[in-house]
């Protein structure tokens, strides 16, 4: 974990005392110092404030998200507004945190992320894998999964061809560069689910502006570790 705090001390005193609970932590009061460290580093989880004399928290996180790194950002402020955390949001914040916090609350938080609370660990898929996999050309069917507010939204989908760590994908939506999306596939009668994130924009076809399908491959990105077995299996059987 790495946590990085320019606002106060507090980030320094939770460092401290999650590290007395054996956690394995790296505190810095500049958050450029940290954007250097990840470069060279893996870190499961950054902890960050918003303030930053060169590199706001908001920055760390574009940066983790532009790299694509495994990392999970929790924002832990003292300067929350709405508009910052419509940002972190959209920028793919796990947590958007006012400030004070207790070391009881990270604790239970880090173990939700970790999944060490749960059956099933969450399975991350290396951006490295991506193209050392066999693919496989399939039709089957999917559904993008929007989420508004407490709504869920399922959106149809077709499978045209997949791998361990992508899949590319066909559907009546308007995808994005970097979009990160939350899929369902439905593989010989099983679910299984996976946070996505489009890699490249294939085609268009249809003169019906509003019935065009879209092409996009996805990058896997988590997994769960049930269905990630289930999949692998499958994979294996075809």
């Amino acid at each position: 974990i790495i946590i990085v705090d320019e606002e106060d001390k507090a980030g320094y005193i939770l460092s401290q005392n999650l590290s007395k609970r054996g956690y394995s932590i790296e505190y810095f009061d500049n958050g450029e110092k940290a954007k250097n460290k990840l470069k060279s580093s893996i870190y499961d989880i950054l902890i960050t404030g918003l303030k930053g004399k060169k590199y706001s928290g908001l920055k760390l996180l574009k940066y983790i998200r532009e790299k694509n790194l495994n990392t999970d950002v929790i924002i832990y402020t003292a300067y929350g507004d709405v508009e910052s955390y419509i940002k972190a949001s959209r920028l793919g914040a796990i947590e958007y945190i006012n400030k004070p916090v207790t070391a009881d609350f990270f604790e239970s938080l880090i173990k939700k992320l970790s999944g060490t609370e749960h059956l099933h660990q969450i399975t991350r898929i290396e951006t490295s894998d991506r193209r050392r996999h066999n693919r496989y050309p399939i039709k089957a069917p999917a559904h993008i999964i929007k989420r508004e507010k407490e709504k869920i939204k399922k959106i149809e989908a077709t499978i045209q061809n997949i791998s361990l760590s992508g899949v590319l994908l066909s559907a009546c939506y308007e995808f994005s560069e970097n979009q990160e999306i939350e899929l369902n596939l439905m593989l010989s009668g099983m679910s299984i689910y996976a946070e996505s994130i489009i890699r490249r924009i294939i085609q268009i076809e249809n003169n019906n502006e509003e019935m065009k399908r879209r092409y996009a491959g996805l990058e896997f990105k988590k997994i769960p570790e049930k269905d990630y077995h289930n999949f692998k299996k499958y994979l294996e059987s075809i």
